[in-house]
């Protein structure tokens, strides 16, 4: 019994208490776990584990629909630790799901409840460790949730109900593998497969004639698995809580994440009979078995294990379309929008995710949509609720693929609630991928090989598709779902392959209402843990209504309140001001003269400067002047109002204001950043380091640079410099926040409210010809080119500042959604209305798009002046080169290397490979971050280019140096001259990005010669030889081989042989060698021993006998334009 004062007791005091929806139908059940290291031996070998309670795997949660079940979770560990719940939705509440994006870690020595309630949910899922590589050391477990006697089951009870949790396995300890991973590398090839934790002999026991339920999760790392049973049918029940079709398999391929339940009817003669769980899709097949013993067994097990189906990629596919949902069933099953007719719902959006690999800073990374995710310092939902900026952005991941290179990110999409949407995972790698979307059960309505199109919906399945929450994609192929995106919450998209998922194969998807109704969402749970920037806020309970957080009054904590809960933050705000303007005060105090602008330093005279000012200030008299000073506006942008000039910009910056009637400014205007510019022309802002750099305005009016344009422009040159590279000319790239534009018809519209009626503002209003961003380039390129010793042009060279803000990231933030028709509704401070932007222009604040209905509509729900702005923009500084191409021929002398990079798991196929001699050669040289190869075609690993050689294309990214002809010929020289003579490359050059389209059109239009060592059964004649050389122009259909059938889709196709030439070998009778000229994408192996009928016709139906091709050589490549001979 329970103490009356343990942390259980009063939780189910404070339960009973304060749950109304407590009731007979939802009991608790308890749960207290203890997380430890210890000993396991899965494979034979020690290792460090992860147990629960000492146990590995951890021990079943068996429950009921409806159940709460209330999980105490002590962390023994070194370490932080998660658990998360897979397919356990967690309705109304993220807070509990257990990845680091939601849910705080539990510190070592410490414990977290877990308050989990699996509503209605039915059928088999899984919990896991989610941080760090946790999960290859154990720590996961079988969840069982059952139906309330009320609901029947498709199906009668089971005499038995087993847990079966299989996955790939490595002898290595997790703390290893995160390293590896952590160094950027790949995971070599696992070791082997574990049933439950054992490598080899775990026992299921059974009984002549009775039926059990096997409840199988792939709980593995990467690989897809197969699970059969020797001489016995499986009958598949139900998927991740979804009922199906009961259909019979002889076996299963289970992806990674994903849960089956299978019935098994013990129906075979008494004995034992082997389980066997292997490798799907791998170069090498690992397996391992136990025993399905009969508890009346007659003997051990007879005969070899049963093989693995098929390796080709249809048999897989055609078992999951064959999954589907019972439609006949009662029981909970997704129910969307009030209706189960998924199918009669019309989505709201489409979301196209595209995986992909490859390097960034070079380490191994992985993304969707090019987006790398890169954790935050703090859990999204934590930042969410507590309002806490910086730690994310949502919008940070495109909806759609971006086809640009990989980049770091916290990525997070955004997303409405009660939206009906398509979401398509396209894979475009030679794998199989599994994806889990936490929180949600979805319809699998659609998948297929090549490229996803809406034509492809026309093959949907929309109207007993199954529902479940992990899904597989297959090589070179796509797969469709539909999901109602019911639970409000910040819920994870991720790869199931945990290296991927590790290496930033994931996202965020954050389901937003405005709403705070707890039927939406649940508040954040009292016991909730809190860390990284929400860890110095604490969460109290209010009794009674919450106050209005905009009562105006001004403390040192600010109460936010949520749901009834009031969250106690300590203001920075007030801090991070006071701190910025002592800093004013002390530079201030450094300084006695004022600084001018360099192009003022230079022979601009103070007279012609004058002169430029009286040209502008003229139409804008001082007190106007003075106003725009005061509601924060500064004198760069007070210039561009004016109507200035472009080329008397430069020299007017540290020119004291006045008016046309030379009335002084007052000295008690208060200066802060420029709400207009964000302090951009000021030349404020924040670099990279965090570090605060900022010009002010003196006294007297004048502008006065601490950190100005020389500054800027030194900056920069230095970093430039720094990089190493070869400079003969550059050009500058200038990035602001959005919102500058807003705010530049915001102040030409309070101009007109204002002084609109007085004369100087009559006729055409003054516009802003001149943007922020060109003035600053204006300022910027003239110190640059001095400094730099260069002029400024379309040069590959680019220099990009990128300057961000705050202010920005919250104002799209709490932008309404977009209109179907693209226009962005901007939610106006203080007032419910909503005004369609993009309806006053995008060039400038008086562009010919204003109307005076337009006019009044955005004076109205626009305030301004708008609150001080107090922190200048964060300014980031890169230089890069853009791609530079070399183009040639490589010819390939050995038969042992690849054209690419070969690997399967840990074992490196050839001893080298084109790719990397060429990209090994060229990169140091060039000085590049990267190289990508590519060639037009490929010959295979076995097989010689010789003859003119292959086209290849080598593209160098951010190169340092610019290949002169001397480093050309330094290049070939290196790679003819080895000493191995692997390859040989010739007519090497540099060329434009046109050589893309001459790779890319030699592809389609090449033809190819060959000679083939050939053996025949029998043999051949004069006459035989002869009827091979008389064939021209023959067509040929093939089939795709077998052998690339398991990565390319299986099509028909139609390909021509120009011309054959067969001459004998000498001093043999049945060898010969086969000279032929080929359109480009024949598969010449099959042409010649005719791949079981697959090509037809071939060599051997030719010539009526068998015939093998023994060697084969690539001797020519016909191409016109830079690629030709």
């Amino acid at each position: 019994m329970l103490p009356l004062t343990s942390p259980c007791f009063a939780l189910c005091a404070f339960l009973f208490f304060f749950s109304p929806t407590v009731s007979a139908e939802n009991p608790y059940r308890f749960f207290t776990w203890n997380v430890s290291y210890g000993n396991i031996y899965p494979l034979g070998v020690r290792q460090q584990g992860i147990l629960i309670n000492g146990q590995f795997p951890g021990p079943d949660i068996h429950c009921v629909t409806n159940d709460n079940l209330i999980i105490n979770v002590f962390n023994s560990l070194d370490e932080p630790f998660l658990i998360s719940w897979n397919g356990i939705q967690q309705r109304r509440n993220s807070y509990e799901d257990g990845v680091y994006g939601t849910t705080c870690p539990i510190p070592p020595g410490k414990n977290f409840t877990y308050i989990l309630q699996v509503k209605d949910q039915i059928g088999s899922f899984y919990y896991f460790p989610s941080l760090a590589f946790h999960k290859a050391a154990g720590g996961f477990g079988g969840i069982r949730i059952l139906s309330r006697p009320r609901i029947p089951v498709p199906f009668p009870d089971p005499d038995g109900d087993y847990t079966v949790l299989i996955g790939d396995w490595y002898k290595s300890n997790h703390t290893t593998l995160k390293a590896h991973l952590d160094r950027g590398k790949k995971l070599p090839f696992p070791n082997g497969i574990l049933i439950n934790g054992r490598g080899n002999d775990t026992s299921f026991s059974v009984e002549q004639g009775k039926t059990y339920r096997l409840r199988i999760s792939n709980v593995g790392l990467e690989h897809s698995l197969n699970f059969r049973i020797q001489g016995h049918k499986m009958k598949l029940v139900e998927v991740e809580g979804t009922h199906t079709l009961q259909t019979t398999y002889s076996s299963l391929d289970v992806h990674v994440g994903q849960s089956y339940s299978v019935l098994v009817t013990a129906d075979q003669p008494a004995q034992d009979y082997y389980i066997v769980v292997s490798t799907r899709f791998t170069y090498r097949v690992l397996s391992t078995t136990g025993i399905l013993h009969y508890s009346n067994s007659a003997g051990p097990v007879k005969g070899p294990p049963p093989g693995g189906p098929t390796i080709q990629i249809d048999w897989s596919l055609n078992q999951a379309r064959s999954i589907r949902t019972n439609l006949t069933a009662s029981g909970p099953r997704p129910n969307p929008q009030g209706s189960y007719h998924y199918g009669l719902i019309n989505t709201t959006k489409t979301i196209i995710l595209a995986s992909s690999a490859g390097q960034v800073n070079r380490k191994q990374r992985y993304a969707v949509n090019s987006v790398s995710f890169n954790p935050a310092d703090t859990p999204l939902k934590l930042a969410d609720f507590f309002k806490i900026g910086g730690v994310f952005r949502v919008g940070s991941i495109s909806d759609r693929p971006t086809g640009g290179g990989i980049y770091l990110d916290t990525s997070v999409m955004g997303a409405d609630y009660r939206a009906f949407v398509e979401i398509v995972f396209q894979n475009n790698e030679n794998i199989v991928q599994s994806w889990h979307i936490d929180g949600y059960s979805f319809f699998v309505v659609g998948m297929d090989g090549g490229q996803w199109t809406q034509s492809s919906r026309n093959q949907y399945n929309l109207r007993d598709a199954i529902a479940r929450c992990t899904i597989q994609v297959y090589p070179f192929s796509w797969t469709a779902i539909y999901v109602a995106l019911d639970n409000v919450g910040m819920w994870n998209v991720r790869s199931e392959f945990w290296a991927r998922q590790y290496l930033g194969q994931q996202f965020y998807l954050r389901v937003y209402t405005p709403s705070t109704s707890l039927r939406d969402e649940f508040p954040i749970p009292k016991n909730a843990l809190l860390c990284g920037r929400a860890s110095g806020i604490s969460i109290v309970r209010l009794p009674g209504p919450p106050v209005d957080p905009s009562s105006g009054r001004k403390h040192d904590f600010h109460p936010v309140h949520v749901y009834g809960i009031e969250v106690i933050q300590r203001s920075r705000m007030r801090n991070r001001k006071r701190g910025y303007q002592t800093c004013q005060e002390e530079v201030a105090a450094d300084l006695e003269a004022t600084v001018l602008s360099s192009a003022a330093q230079q022979a601009i005279s103070p007279n012609d400067e004058l002169h430029v000012l009286n040209d502008a200030v003229p139409q804008m008299p001082s007190y106007v002047t003075k106003d725009l000073l005061s509601i924060g506006v500064c004198i760069p942008c007070i210039i561009r109002l004016s109507g200035i000039e472009r080329h008397h910009y430069s020299f007017s910056l540290s020119v004291p204001i006045v008016g046309s009637d030379k009335e002084a400014i007052d000295d008690d205007i208060d200066r802060n950043i420029c709400c207009l510019c964000l302090g951009i022309l000021q030349f404020s802002y924040i670099d990279d380091k965090g570090i605060l750099q900022f010009s002010y305005i003196d006294d007297k009016g004048n502008f006065v640079k601490c950190k100005g344009v020389d500054d800027l422009a030194v900056s920069i040159s230095e970093m430039v410099k720094k990089e190493g590279h070869q400079i003969d000319s550059f050009s500058l790239e200038v990035s602001i926040p959005s919102i500058i534009l807003e705010n530049e018809k915001l102040v030409w519209l309070y101009l007109k409210r204002k002084y609109g009626s007085e004369h100087w503002f009559q006729g055409k209003p003054p516009p802003i010809s001149l943007s922020a961003k060109d003035a600053l380039k204006i300022c910027i390129t003239k110190p640059l080119e001095t400094l730099l010793d260069c002029k400024s042009s379309s040069s590959g060279l680019r220099i990009r500042l990128t300057y961000s803000h705050p202010k920005a990231s919250n104002s799209n933030d709490s932008s309404n959604k977009r209109h179907q028709d693209g226009c962005k509704m901007r939610k106006i401070a203080g007032n419910d209305e909503t005004l369609d932007i993009s309806k006053f222009g995008a060039n400038s604040v008086a562009d010919n798009c204003f109307n005076p209905s337009q006019e009044v509509e955005l004076s109205k729900c626009f305030e301004f002046p708008q609150e001080k702005i107090n922190e200048p923009c964060h300014l980031a500084l890169i230089c890069y080169r853009t791609s530079i191409y070399l183009i040639g021929r490589y010819i390939k002398y050995s038969r042992n290397v690849s054209q690419t990079r070969w690997v399967i798991g840990d074992e490196r196929m050839g001893e080298a490979s084109v790719e990397e001699i060429l990209g090994n050669n060229i990169l140091p040289l060039c000085r590049g971050d990267s190289y990508k190869f590519h060639a037009a075609g490929r010959e295979d690993l076995d097989v010689r280019m010789l003859g003119s050689g292959r086209p290849f294309l080598v593209e160098i990214q951010n190169a340092r140096l610019l290949p002169s002809e001397m480093i050309i010929n330094e290049i070939e020289s290196k790679i003819n001259g080895s000493k191995n003579k692997l390859i040989g490359v010739r007519n090497l050059k540099v060329v434009g990005s046109e050589g893309w389209a001459f790779v890319q059109e030699g592809e389609a239009e090449k033809q190819k010669q060959y000679a083939a060592l050939v053996w025949t059964s029998r043999p051949l004649e004069d006459d035989d030889l002869l009827s091979i050389s008389s064939l021209k122009d023959l067509k040929i259909l093939q089939r795709t081989p077998i052998r690339v059938l398991h990565r390319r889709s299986p099509l028909e196709r139609e390909k021509i042989i120009h011309w054959m030439r067969i001459e004998k070998v000498a001093e043999s009778s049945q060898y010969y060698l086969l000279h032929l000229c080929t359109q480009a994408g024949t598969y010449i192996k099959e042409f010649v021993h005719g791949d079981l009928g697959r090509t037809h016709p071939s060599i051997g139906s030719i010539l009526s006998c068998r015939a093998e091709i023994l060697q084969l050589d690539v001797t020519d490549i016909k191409m016109d334009g830079h690629l030709a001979e």
